[in-house]
Formats: C-alpha cells, structure tokens, sequence
C-alpha cells in the first residue's frame, strides 16, 4: 500500500508472480492533486507519478501506456430504506447495500442475505407477507454495517497506514486483543467511522 492521505496505490500478486497496481483516487483535481479523470497526457501521467509514488516507477516500465488503457471507475456505496415493498419486492446483495470493496466481504453479505431469507422464510412457514418484512427490518442493519466497516478500512488503508504513531498503535491493539479478547472490540477504530469519500480505481 502506498498511502497519500485523501487517495492511495495498492500492489495485489497475481499468480505468475507479478502484480497489479491500482490507483485509488478522487475523479477531480482536490487541494492540488490531480484527478484521475484530469490526467490525460504522457506528461501529466508521469508527472503525476513521478510526484506520488516515485519509488515504484523502476518496476513499472510500462506504466504509462498502462494508465492510459486502464479505465477510470467510479466506486460506490449503495443504502437502502426500506429493502422491500410489502411482500411484492425484496432486495438483497449489491442491490440493497453495495459496498466499496476495501473489507473484501460483498460478496460474502450477499450470500448471508441469502441464507438469512432462507431462515427466516423457514421460520414464517413461508408466509410471504411475514417473512418478507422481518427479513428487510432485520437484516438492513447489518448490510449498512458491512459498507461502513469498508469505508472505514478504506480511510485507514489510504490515509493512517502512512503514519507511524498509527502503526504503533495498532500493533499494540492487536497484542492487547490477542492476551485480553474480552477487552477490545475488534470493528471499532478510533471509536468512530470516517466520511464517505467518492473515489475511483485506475
């Protein structure tokens, strides 16, 4: 990861032992910083790489040519009130609660939504007109939870991760968490989660 405050770059391996490299920033030029979608030219690309993530240039011969054939994507957060109408209509997955992909769990609360409608399917003896309301009224909470949790990994992973108190502290966290479990909760950082930012990948 290489954190930059308001945006970030990350490396993921691939199995031939490479890596692919992508950029998550704002769309338009904020305090200074180009937006990706404000990037066009050969010079602006390596000016604005050359500027921010100097120190990868050397293991990334091809990086221009790769920036400008990536596309430029939105991510964005979808909350949902209510998740259905009556018993008619009943979200569930992206469509009820989308998520930036920064906890690596959308998929994973698209099949819980699955096996929570099955349960409580179950439990109503399939009476849609119960079933379909208990199930939205329940389960919403956690799918604005798990965005949350996502937003917030976000901001950790592109703005704390770059400081070293933070990487102090969480180091202690993790050591306080692993000899007393029953004192730390483990979804809570800093007490709090941070804004929503609109951010894309390159």
């Amino acid at each position: 990861i290489w954190p930059r405050g308001s945006f970030m770059m990350i490396a993921l391996p691939n199995p031939d032992k490479s890596f692919t490299a992508t950029i998550f920033a704002p769309l338009h030029t904020e305090n200074g910083v180009p937006g990706l979608k404000d990037i066009n030219s050969e010079d602006e690309i390596k000016k604005y790489m050359g500027t921010h993530f100097p120190d990868v240039l050397p293991v990334m011969p091809d990086y221009v040519s790769d920036f400008k054939q990536n596309p430029t994507s939105p991510l964005v957060t979808v909350e949902v009130s209510p998740w259905n109408y009556k018993d008619k209509i009943v979200l569930l997955g992206d469509s009820a609660h989308a998520m930036v992909p920064f906890y690596g769990q959308g998929m994973n609360a698209a099949f819980e939504d699955c096996l929570f409608l099955d349960e409580v399917l179950a439990s109503c003896g399939g009476n849609l007109e119960k079933a379909i309301p208990q199930f939205a009224a329940e389960r919403e909470p956690a799918g604005r939870g798990i965005a949350e949790l996502s937003m917030g990994n976000y901001l950790e992973m592109r703005h704390h991760t770059g400081s070293t108190l933070f990487l102090l502290r969480k180091k202690t966290r993790g050591s306080t968490e692993l000899c007393f479990p029953h004192l730390v909760d483990p979804t809570v950082q800093d007490g709090h989660l941070h804004e929503d930012t609109v951010s894309c990948c390159h």
